[in-house]
């Protein structure tokens, strides 16, 4: 969220906004637009995160679960 809007505002941010942003942008036109661009929009990668679980509650996966120990 820092990266998005900046030291001095993120915390004011509303991030259903911002999810709300990324559901409406699709289509034809913002895939274009973001072809020559170097990393994907804002909304998008947050979009992501969030259907990740990074923003509010996260999946709970087991610790041991997928680890790698010295016993495997």
């Amino acid at each position: 969220m820092l990266l998005t809007a900046g030291r001095y505002v993120y915390k004011q941010v509303d991030v259903e906004e911002l999810l709300e942003q990324a559901r409406r942008f699709r289509g034809f036109w913002p895939v274009v637009a973001q072809l020559p661009q170097s990393h994907p929009f804002s909304v998008r990668r947050i979009r992501v995160l969030y259907d990740l679980g990074f923003f509010g509650a996260t999946a709970e996966i087991p610790a041991s679960e997928g680890a790698v120990t010295a016993e495997s």
